[in-house]
This record gives structure tokens, C-alpha cells and sequence, in this order.
């Protein structure tokens, strides 16, 4: 078990030029699981998947430990310049009289399969979530199609059925809970970090791994075969949206990015 102020020391000292750190236990306390922020000028120049690989080497004694890690790397410049965005006061909007038809129209179901951002600094500064793309057609939570989907309409709004507050899942072939794990990015992150472990971590023996380009690890090719096969076997349950997320967050783009 690797504790929180354990986690946050060894990233401190590996990592150069740590600026800003969020370590957050998410194994409900038992040290298992941790979501880290990492904010440092080591990863300027870098694409996600190199700053990734760069702290999974950093730190694969402590990740050696853990069930699951997951992490968000950014420059000191990326950084500021999300803070201030978040940070920007949103006017309110005027409010308008309501219609009677606004009267008689039953109330919007509202679902979210998004949970409360943890990812604060000290000081209370939020740190958004990097989504690449929004389709207008995914804010409901549901994929528009050419035709409708479970009573859906083809511009994608979700039928609201009498009775229950809880809308089809996304794809009628598997159950709402596969749906929230593989829309999660956590589940990818996961994911990668275990296959990391499997075929790349300090117990593979050396020479074993399939031979790769110059400048690639040893395991990277086992690694990319095996997340791609498995996120190819899911990916037509998920939106634009969700694929865009999965493959920012894991750095794992596949053949030209798909």
C-alpha cells in the first residue's frame, strides 16, 4: 500500500519542476487507487503519451504497488491558462417570463453520468477536465443516428418514458452499468496502467517483448496491440465525445487517431 503523502513525496522528487501536485485517493481510502495532477515545465515539448510514459517510469516502484493509476500532466503555462478560463465569471442570463406552453410541458428528465471534479489546488482553484471535441448531439448522453434509437429522434434528443426517470442506455446491447465503465476514463487510464504493468513493468524479463522502431520501449507494441483490440470491441458504444476523452486521456490514438 503506497499512501497519499508517500505518492505525493516520490512524485516530488522524481518529477522536475513540480509546480503544482493533486494526489487523490480514489480506492475509498485503502491506498490502492490515486488520480494525480501533475503540473510541471519537465513537460514542455511533450505529447501526452511521452509525459505519461516519462511519470510511469518516474514512478513505477510506487505504481508497482497500486491497482490503478491515473494521471493529467500539464505545463506551468497550460495550467495558468485553464485556471484563468475556469476562473472567468459567466454573466447571468435574463430571465425570461414563462410561456403557457412552458406551464403545461412536463418537466425535463435530467441525467448525468459525470461525477463532481475532486481535481482542486490548495487555494480552490478548479481544474477542468480536457475534452477534445462536443457534439451537440451528445449533451443529452445519447448518440444521434439516421434513424431513431429506442424511440430517440434523429437530432438526438432523448424520449422521455412514463414511468421512470432513467433513459435507455446508449447502446440496447449491453446494461447501463458496462455503459458508465467504458464512458469513464478512469476504466481506460486503468486499463493502460495494467497492461503497462503486465508487459512493460520491472518483472517482464528483458529481450522477451516484440522488437519495435527505434526509440520504443520493450512491451509498447504487446501494449498498444492489446488496449486497441479491446477499445475497438467497445468503441461503437460510445459517442465522438467519449472516444475523443479515452484517447486524450490514455495517449493511445490508435491508427491515425480512430
Amino acid at each position: 500500500m503506497v499512501s497519499s503523502q508517500e505518492l505525493e513525496s516520490a512524485i516530488r522528487q522524481k518529477v522536475r519542476n513540480v509546480s503544482t501536485l493533486v494526489v487523490s485517493d480514489v480506492s475509498g481510502g485503502c491506498g490502492q487507487a490515486y488520480d494525480v495532477v501533475i503540473v510541471s515545465d519537465a513537460f514542455e515539448g511533450l505529447n501526452t503519451l511521452k509525459r505519461h510514459r516519462m511519470v510511469n517510469e518516474l514512478l513505477k516502484d510506487e505504481i508497482a504497488q497500486l491497482h490503478a493509476f491515473s494521471q493529467k500532466t500539464y505545463t506551468a503555462a497550460q495550467y495558468e491558462q485553464m485556471s484563468t478560463s475556469s476562473s472567468t465569471p459567466t454573466p447571468p442570463a435574463a430571465a425570461a417570463k414563462p410561456t403557457s406552453a412552458d406551464l403545461q410541458a412536463p418537466a425535463p428528465i435530467i441525467t448525468g453520468g459525470s461525477r463532481p471534479s475532486h481535481n482542486r489546488t490548495a487555494s480552490g482553484v478548479s481544474i477542468p477536465e480536457l475534452t477534445l471535441t462536443t457534439d451537440d448531439d451528445t449533451l443529452s448522453g445519447h448518440r444521434s443516428v439516421g434513424k431513431p434509437l429506442g424511440g430517440a429522434t434523429a437530432q438526438g434528443s432523448a424520449t422521455q418514458y412514463p414511468g421512470t426517470a432513467v433513459p435507455p442506455p446508449l447502446s440496447p446491447s449491453i446494461s447501463r452499468l458496462h455503459e458508465n465503465r467504458i464512458r469513464s476514463t478512469e476504466f481506460w487510464t486503468g486499463l493502460r496502467s495494467y497492461l503497462e504493468l503486465q508487459f512493460s513493468g520491472p518483472n517482464v524479463e528483458a529481450g522477451a517483448a516484440s522488437p519495435g522502431p527505434s526509440g520504443r520501449s520493450p512491451g509498447d507494441a504487446e501494449i498498444e496491440r492489446i488496449f486497441e483490440d479491446f477499445f475497438l470491441s467497445q468503441k461503437h458504444h460510445l459517442t465522438a465525445s467519449d472516444i475523443a476523452r479515452v484517447r486524450d486521456a490514455t495517449g493511445m490514438f490508435g491508427m491515425a487517431g480512430v
